[in-house]
């Protein structure tokens, strides 16, 4: 999936997205933009079945007529922007996350190769 959307929206934007530095409507946005601007049915369906999978035929019709903003509808601008937060707030979360394990382990490590070292002395003593 991610050479499709290198595909439509460049290997710069899709990196950003990585990193954080844009968010998902952005992102999306570009693709749908990039996805309205093929000509080509063939390469259409297989960067939108790359992209959405076997559902990709329904994601189109919705995209044939999206013109890159999120109007009245089932999905509202503030919906758009309220997932673009939680998104933001789950990358930070994801990211503190990170941030605990590292100290988790490295308080632990030592511990477990402790008992590591402790059980295979002890298979090593049964065993000779």
């Amino acid at each position: 999936m991610r050479l499709a959307f290198r595909d439509l929206i460049g290997s710069n934007e899709l990196e950003a997205f990585a990193n954080g530095a844009i968010k998902i409507d952005k992102v999306l946005l570009d693709a749908v933009a990039g996805l309205n601007k093929i000509e080509d049915p063939a390469k259409k369906a297989a960067l939108a079945g790359e992209i959405f999978g076997r559902d990709w035929r329904d994601a189109l019709q919705v995209m044939g007529s999206w013109k890159g903003e999120v109007g009245e509808g089932p999905i509202t601008p503030e919906m758009a922007q309220q997932a673009g937060e939680f998104n933001t707030s789950l990358r930070e979360v994801k990211s503190e996350l990170e941030r605990v394990f590292v100290i988790l382990a490295a308080d632990l490590l030592p511990t477990l190769q402790q008992a590591a070292d402790w059980f295979k002395q002890v298979a090593d003593r049964a065993a000779g």
